[in-house]
């Protein structure tokens, strides 16, 4: 019979074409995490044909476990998670650690973007709302320089690019709103973002569900990756056009899912796409009034 601390948990990992699938076995608070498959190309019919089968198994295992506690498991992996760096495809990629308490990511930025990355940073470290990922400490080759970012200059380094490395914290997990009631939440927990984050005249340029993550130890939907981030009315790396606070609030729009949104939420959605709601502060007054009617 199954008890209710259950002894293995299946895992995947995932990059580019390949993907593998783990058991992932509870040692007190850490995880020892056994293969249980060669390492599969989502390209070859036979590998194609056991990750679906694969998918398909766990799913109806877990859904048979929905009245069994999930063992609270963190997994220590010395493995960094690669991404495409957001400078384009001729820089180094940016790389990702999960740990206990906080991520570890390491970003490589060209020189021509570093002032603009120490003055969003700048930002970021005095925000007030709960809603954006927390810098506990950022190094530019090798010192900390969270507590000096107001103090520093892009001409202070010398080079080509730079290497910078971010402790972040919480740990959320990426996910969409799975009801109605989550998605108020989610634009809510964004908009509330903006209004500071636009009070700083600094738009986000990149607001997608990839970059807004669910805390579940604080029940609280947050933004992240800023790399992108710049002065309203910048031009983003890479394109000519330029992005003003009034493209984020198109953004928010867009994250309102049809399948999930009520004929409120959708008609709030047409009002960001028609541009009736031109601040984020107006926007977010907006939703709590139709959220509380």
């Amino acid at each position: 019979g199954m008890s209710k601390s259950l002894y293995d948990i299946l895992a995947y990992a995932a990059a580019g074409p390949y993907i593998q699938f783990f058991a992932l076995r509870p040692v007190l608070l850490d995880g020892e995490l056994i293969p249980i498959s060669e390492k599969l190309l989502v390209t070859v019919p036979d590998h194609k044909q056991i990750i679906v089968l694969a998918f398909f198994n766990v799913m109806r295992w877990v859904r048979s476990l929905v009245e069994h506690d999930l063992p609270k498991v963190v997994l220590k992996s010395d493995t960094y998670v690669h991404r495409n760096s957001p400078y384009g495809p001729n820089w180094p990629n940016t790389m990702m650690k999960l740990h206990r308490q906080y991520v570890e990511k390491k970003i490589v930025v060209p020189s021509t973007q570093l002032a603009t990355i120490l003055s969003t940073y700048s930002v970021l470290v005095k925000m007030q709302t709960e809603h954006v990922i927390k810098v506990q400490r950022m190094k530019i080759r090798g010192k900390n320089v969270v507590d000096k970012l107001d103090d520093l200059a892009a001409s202070m380094y010398q080079g080509d690019s730079v290497d910078i490395e971010l402790r972040l914290t919480p740990i959320g997990r990426q996910m969409e709103p799975r009801s109605t009631s989550e998605l108020y939440d989610a634009i809510s927990a964004v908009l509330s973002f903006l209004v500071e984050f636009h009070g700083n005249n600094l738009v986000h340029r990149d607001l997608r569900w990839p970059n807004i993550m669910y805390s579940e130890a604080n029940n609280n939907w947050f933004v992240i990756d800023f790399e992108l981030a710049d002065k309203d009315e910048r031009t983003k790396p890479r394109q000519t056009k330029r992005y003003k606070k009034k493209h984020d609030l198109d953004a928010v729009g867009e994250l309102i899912l049809n399948e999930r949104a009520d004929k409120n939420l959708l008609k709030f959605k047409q009002q960001l796409k028609n541009r009736e709601l031109t601040t984020a502060k107006t926007a977010l007054e907006r939703l709590q009034e139709i959220n509380n009617a």
